[in-house]
């Protein structure tokens, strides 16, 4: 098995060198493939700008939901489905913050990297709200309906929606290797 530094350096060379006061530098260059999503410069700002608002949109649903004082905030079901999409929120702001702020050429294993943390997170995040949402409206039926309630059940339908279509959006999305000094070029 190969250890976490050969693994994180395995796509560049080492080169050794001279400095002007003597000392020897280590110099990482990069070997590996490339990667670009195959979007003209205008529709990649769309998307760019469209991931970045979703982003946020979907953030400040999910902050505002959480701090909304109702009984239905302290139920286990609906909590637990508000701690699980957490996790799933936050693995896709990971990835949209890699896309929103990724070069037009970025080195394919970001690439690779990126996209299974936006896809993945935006899937989990759209299933867990869809889940809150059933969940608030089991609550709101054994419970009495109060309008914070109404509120935390639209929110995460909005926020299960939003989630959704950043899936989709992404699913769209196709990018094109161009080969590096090392590897073959395709397309995905």
């Amino acid at each position: 098995m190969k250890s976490f530094q050969e693994r994180l350096f395995n796509d560049f060379d080492v080169k050794l060198e001279q400095q002007e006061n003597g000392k020897v530098k280590r110099v990482y260059v990069y070997k590996g493939d490339y990667a670009s999503w195959d979007l003209n410069e205008e529709m990649l700002k769309r998307y760019r700008r469209l991931y970045a608002a979703a982003g946020l949109l979907l953030c400040a649903l999910y902050i505002w939901k959480s701090v909304l004082r109702t009984p239905m905030n302290a139920d286990g079901i609906v909590g637990g489905f508000t701690m699980l999409s957490f996790v799933a929120l936050m693995i896709l702001v990971i990835g949209l913050w890699n896309f929103v702020f990724a070069k037009k050429e970025m080195y394919i294993r970001d690439t690779k990297q990126m996209i299974p943390l936006i896809m993945g997170g935006s899937i989990a995040f759209a299933l867990f709200q869809a889940a809150t949402a059933a969940a608030a409206v089991l609550f709101l039926i054994r419970n009495r309906v109060d309008t914070n309630g109404i509120l935390i059940l639209i929110g995460s339908l909005i926020s299960a929606l939003l989630s959704g279509c950043l899936f989709l959006a992404q699913k769209k999305l196709t990018y094109s290797e161009r080969k590096g000094s090392g590897g073959s070029a395709q397309d995905n």
